[in-house]
């Protein structure tokens, strides 16, 4: 038996993200800009850190589709729209 703790301050301000079908449960932290990535098969957790493309207050997963991300990215007067895989 395996236990995945996630303490704050990686929950604070946290969305959560958990397609249908998937293995994997998506923590999105945007006050500190890390990303949780839980394989819920293996319960391995991967913590990635990532930059603004732009000075945003509010970031939020877009979707998943075949292990590519998208993110959006609310700017002062505009939306913008990051991919990576």
């Amino acid at each position: 038996d395996k236990v995945i703790r996630v303490e704050s301050p990686l929950l604070d301000s946290a969305s959560y993200y958990a397609p249908q079908e998937s293995e994997f449960i998506y923590v999105l932290n945007y006050c500190h800009n890390i990303l949780l990535v839980i394989n819920t098969k293996t319960l391995a957790v991967s913590k990635l850190n990532y930059e603004s493309p732009v000075e945003s207050t509010i970031h939020s997963i877009a979707g998943i589709h075949n292990g590519i991300l998208t993110m959006i990215f609310d700017g002062k007067e505009e939306r913008y729209l990051a991919t990576t895989k």
